[in-house]
């Protein structure tokens, strides 16, 4: 157990925003080492709330913006219940509510119980081109049971019941043009998260591994999978990240690729299908900080992406796109501000279009 384990086990406590102070004391005698933490819960513990500001703008069609609030309540119960709530309002709107219950004092086993709404509009695209303008939202509710793997994440089993409504509103139609679906659900989910840091990682990995089957009521059932992976790295003067996605998505829930770092310079969400293979390297260099109490890091970076969509039914590998992959690179500068990280960027897709971005909040 050495120095480096020591600081990076108090940056870990420190991160969880529950502790107002940190104390180790480390005794090494009779070539035995001991380590003590003291640690003093901060006021603010027990009942926490954040407030965010996300912005997303490519100068162009695409363009984005939420107000988020996130409320934490701990210690709910003496084997430590929290309920944690998240409301956004902007051009998407949104409810998330979910309680968590560990089955024990300091169980590794836990349930959990949430509730969502989402609501918001989006363009949907055609062989490249926007078709229409659509009008969607979901409202879910799920149970969960889980197990915390330590220092690591956890994995989880739920059920759900899906409701999804949408509408077409460019072009106008004749009629009711309204739809709704309702769906069973189950699901199998994987997530690890050890990064150092939200605004640019450059230790730790992440991951998110997930299955869902969804039962459309009086249709037959579809499987939507995916795979998320991102590992962060110094190397020398530069922080580096590896990202990489590979989804499965069926009867219309297609997943989409186009916009800032998922092939920069494409327009967003404008190449869809229902398998998709998207990977990404982003360095970044510290060239400066900003002054205090007005953010952190100053950055320049660059990303080199590529990336592919294509049809085929049933959940099998040799349904990923073999062909129609397409090359992005971009160039960025990025400061750590008080309402998350600012990015201004430069993409362009290899034989395609070319954009500039503006980012307030995690890009990667």
């Amino acid at each position: 157990f050495g120095r480096a384990d020591l600081m990076r086990a108090v940056e870990r406590l420190d991160g969880t925003g529950d502790l107002d102070r940190i104390e180790a004391d480390v005794d090494d005698r009779d070539g035995q080492r001991s380590v003590e933490f003291k640690l003093t819960e901060a006021d603010w513990a027990a009942s926490r709330l954040r407030l965010g500001l996300e912005l997303y703008s490519n100068f162009g069609d695409a363009s984005s913006y939420s107000l988020v609030a996130m409320h934490v309540a701990n210690w709910l119960n003496r084997w430590g219940a929290e309920l944690r709530s998240v409301a956004r309002i902007g051009t998407t709107r949104g409810l998330n509510t979910e309680f968590y219950q560990p089955l024990g004092p300091g169980s590794r086993w836990f349930a959990s119980a949430k509730l969502a709404y989402t609501a918001g509009s989006n363009d949907v695209f055609d062989q490249g081109q926007r078709a229409l303008r659509l009008s969607s939202s979901l409202t879910s509710a799920q149970l969960e049971l889980g197990h915390r793997v330590a220092g690591l994440g956890d994995v989880r089993l739920g059920i759900g019941r899906l409701r999804a409504n949408d509408e077409v509103v460019l072009p106008v139609q004749p009629g009711d043009s309204r739809r709704s679906q309702l769906y069973g659900q189950q699901y199998l989910e994987l997530h690890t998260d050890s990064l150092d840091s939200l605004a640019f990682p450059s230790r730790g990995q992440w991951t998110t591994a997930r299955i869902e089957w969804l039962q459309p009521r009086g249709e037959s059932g579809v499987i939507n999978a995916s795979l998320l992976g991102l590992a962060a790295f110094r190397l020398g003067e530069w922080a580096g990240q590896l990202y990489g996605e590979l989804a499965h998505a069926e009867r219309g829930q297609a997943r989409s690729l186009g916009g800032y770092l998922r092939l920069s310079g494409t327009d967003d969400g404008s190449l869809v299908g229902e398998n998709m293979v998207l990977a990404r390297l982003v360095m970044a260099r510290r060239i400066g900080e900003m002054p205090v109490g007005l953010g952190g890091a100053v950055r320049v970076g660059f990303s080199l992406e590529t990336g592919a969509v294509g049809d085929g039914a049933g959940l099998k590998f040799g349904n990923l796109p073999r062909t129609g992959w397409k090359q992005a690179v971009s160039g960025f500068l990025s400061v750590d501000t008080r309402f998350g990280p600012f990015y201004l960027a430069l993409g362009t897709t290899r034989r395609g279009d070319t954009a500039a971005y503006l980012v307030l909040g995690p890009a990667w």
